[in-house]
């Protein structure tokens, strides 16, 4: 026990020089688009979201590309998952699909993943070609056989590869592929790359770090416009407790994620904002499990169940100014 203790001292040393060195590579010595690619903030897997997003470091499902790579390595089989989301009172859809292989081998831990992510809004009514004439008052006149629907909606493609050092630290690199269209504003296109590091400090206690648009993830828009997404970094830990006298197990997270656009999130200072990621997570019998969380201020809570290969989880998001948001995933294991 003595000599554990020295060394997750150095492992958060180590973390906030990775994040010091993000601040700093990352500070305006470039012009970052505010609200670009703003989807990609909104978050995967319905376990994942019903304890608030804290979830760098567990990661150790299918969502676990999205929110740190390097979880990826945990996982003992293959995995899927699929999720559906009724965004602010169904206004906004919003699916993901996710699948990971691990590839151990005798002397090394890694894993492969992919995620796909959509985030719609569907059947807008375009009347700019529908217009007939006027009436007395000077109201257009709308043909409605001349109605067009059509779709606004972004896509997010993310190739993960993860690997193991050892039987605590772990790495892991998404490369992600991001296409936006809008409704008679043209489409985009854009890549970038998230950088994450999972590191393992006792049975009872994890240690994460998301790097996220670490190259600065660039949108080229074909109407000549050309967006910048600024990176931002997630640090967080999680402790998991045996409580025998309930048959289950406790796990409680934190994590704080720092951006670098001047949003005015829940604290700021000069050009950094950030949020704050509470939740928790109780499972009886490793089969049903309740989740508790805050996303930004705002309530979430959630439950899960599994029954061997399978599991399904649900998410509840409150929201002070939108109607609330539900997400459902489902999951297989193979």
């Amino acid at each position: 026990m003595s000599d554990r203790r020295p060394h997750v001292s150095r492992t958060w040393i180590g973390f906030a020089l990775l994040g010091i060195t993000a601040v700093f590579v990352s500070s305006p010595a470039f012009a970052i688009d505010k609200f670009a690619a703003e989807f990609l903030k909104i978050g995967v897997g319905a376990r994942a979201l019903g304890m608030g997003g804290a979830f760098v470091s567990v990661a150790d499902d299918a969502s676990g590309a999205y929110w740190n790579p390097a979880g990826l390595v945990q996982l003992q089989q293959r995995e899927a998952m699929l999720m559906g989301a009724s965004q602010f009172g169904g206004v906004v859809d919003h699916e993901v699909g996710s699948f990971v292989a691990p590839l151990k081998t005798a002397s090394s831990r890694a894993a492969i993943g992919v995620t796909f992510i959509r985030v719609g809004v569907d059947d807008i009514n375009v009347t700019k070609d529908a217009k007939v004439g006027e009436d007395q008052n000077g109201n257009p006149i709308i043909d409605p056989n001349r109605v067009e629907q059509k779709s606004a909606y972004d896509l997010a493609l993310l190739l993960t590869y993860a690997r193991g050092w050892g039987e605590r630290w772990s790495g892991g690199v998404n490369v992600k592929l991001v296409r936006q269209s809008l409704v008679d504003e043209g489409a985009s296109f854009g890549i970038g790359a998230d950088l994450g590091f999972h590191f393992q400090a006792s049975p009872t206690l994890a240690l994460g770090l998301r790097l996220a648009d670490i190259t600065t993830t660039q949108l080229f828009w074909d109407t000549g416009r050309r967006e910048t997404v600024g990176p931002s970094v997630t640090i967080g830990a999680h402790t998991t407790h045996d409580i025998a006298a309930l048959q289950g197990k406790l796990l409680v997270g934190f994590d704080s994620r720092f951006s670098f656009e001047g949003l005015d999130e829940q604290f700021e200072t000069g050009n950094v904002s950030g949020i704050v990621l509470p939740g928790a997570e109780y499972w009886f019998r490793n089969v049903v499990a309740i989740r508790a969380g805050s996303d930004a201020g705002n309530f979430t809570a959630g439950a899960g169940v599994r029954y061997k290969q399978f599991g399904a989880d649900y998410a509840y998001l409150a929201h002070d100014e939108l109607d609330s948001t539900h997400r459902v995933s489902a999951l297989f294991r193979f």
